[in-house]
């Protein structure tokens, strides 16, 4: 729970595609839920299924992609990358 966001994310263990995210802008009021994760549109490495918290307080959150998945790949191996 962020000052302006409160995100809440769920990944299935059995299926890694398998995902529920939901936000809630406390500015504006508006909130949505995301069956197949959130695209992402800035480091361009697909669908993000699962955030998990980087901290106890939740101010931070990361997400990891095989390095080659990646839109412009880093590698050719099964490498993570962290975000």
């Amino acid at each position: 729970m962020g000052r302006r966001f409160w995100i809440a994310s769920y990944q299935s263990f059995s299926e890694s595609e398998q995902g529920y995210t939901f936000c809630y802008d406390t500015f504006s009021g508006h909130y949505w839920l995301s069956k197949v994760g959130l695209e992402d549109d800035f480091y361009c490495t697909g669908k993000v299924c699962a955030l998990e918290a980087m901290d106890s307080y939740s101010d931070r959150y990361y997400f990891t992609c095989p390095a080659k998945k990646m839109k412009q790949p880093l590698s050719e191996k099964s490498d993570l990358v962290l975000f």
